[in-house]
């Protein structure tokens, strides 16, 4: 989510952002959560493959990631879909296969969403609520 939308999104709502993504995170506790993620990324990526030959090229990335962050409330320029694509194309090929992807991911996932939510989690003190109430599910 981008910083704006964010600030106008309710409490309840932010509380189950976070919890997806710790949920879908490669670190979660709960695989199935994990497993249901890598699935839904799979079918993005096969539908973004236009080409059909298992792998995405700059054009079909640009229209996978936009999608996504769009889906996601993230705001996305094509500075970062470059600067992406470029750290994914590890081997310079102009293209990605599915593990670089999901690697991509969990890299968005673990270094810039987890921790944006946290720390607006934490600007509205709303850790002590998260945690007493996800103590008092499961029980």
């Amino acid at each position: 989510m981008t910083e704006l939308n964010l600030v106008q999104v309710d409490n309840p709502t932010l509380e189950k952002e976070y919890q997806y993504f710790k949920n879908v995170s490669p670190k979660a506790s709960n695989k199935s959560s994990r497993q249901q993620y890598l699935k839904e990324l799979e079918e993005i990526f096969k539908m973004s493959d236009r080409k059909h030959d298992g792998m995405i090229d700059k054009q079909e990335f640009r229209i996978l990631i936009k999608g996504y962050f769009d889906m996601k409330g993230i705001c996305a320029t094509k500075e970062n879909f470059d600067t992406y694509f470029d750290k994914l194309d590890i081997n310079h090929d102009q293209r990605i296969s599915f593990q670089d992807f999901v690697r991509f991911m969990d890299q968005v996932t673990e270094n810039d969403i987890i921790p944006f939510l946290s720390e607006e989690m934490q600007n509205r003190n709303l850790f002590q609520d998260y945690k007493q109430s996800n103590t008092s599910n499961s029980q």
